[in-house]
């Protein structure tokens, strides 16, 4: 049976870690399990939305790339989203099975196939989208101006000490 944390659980999360064994304190351990915590619930609704109408999460991805940049080749998606070619093909098969985007052939290079949005595919992305900024305005919205502030600013915090390890290789900055 999967763990469920009760409603009021900050700082819960489903594997336990062993205490004082990771040499951090007590703080900035409940931090972090805290900001884990909120990923682990917005996958959980980025999920639970995506699959909502029977569409698959690679599928709703690839409409709303295809909805912003028309015309597109596979190539191109594939690069875009860090996809294989053949996971492209695939998740465009099943959405043209569907009726939610047309491949044509490039007029000047036969060789690639182009990736448009059809009525069914744009009414998918919109409703999507929809269910996108319903949700953002009940979780953010909640928040005063003051706390989506100082939201902000400890995000961009985290984002700069994630950006650092991952530009390291996951190893401390160098020394200036």
């Amino acid at each position: 049976m999967i763990p469920v944390p009760p409603e009021s659980a900050e700082g819960w999360h489903p594997i336990p870690l062993p205490d004082g064994t990771l040499g951090v304190d007590d703080s900035t351990m409940q931090a972090f399990l805290s900001f884990q915590r909120a990923m682990d619930l917005h996958q959980r609704l980025v999920l639970q939305n995506l699959s909502d109408g029977g569409t698959q999460p690679a599928q709703v991805t690839l409409l709303r790339v295809v909805a912003t940049y028309p015309g597109l080749c596979q190539r191109e998606i594939a690069d875009m989203l860090g996809l294989s070619r053949a996971r492209v093909t695939t998740v465009l098969q099943g959405l043209e099975d569907i009726g939610a985007i047309r491949r044509v052939r490039d007029d000047d290079d036969q060789r690639l196939t182009r990736v448009y949005l059809t009525e069914v595919g744009q009414t998918i992305d919109e409703t999507k989208e929809a269910l996108r900024g319903e949700h953002i305005n009940l979780v953010f919205g909640s928040l005063t101006e003051e706390e989506r502030a100082e939201l902000r600013r400890s995000l961009a915090a985290v984002s700069r000490g994630i950006r650092s390890l991952v530009r390291n290789n996951g190893g401390p900055a160098p020394a200036e």
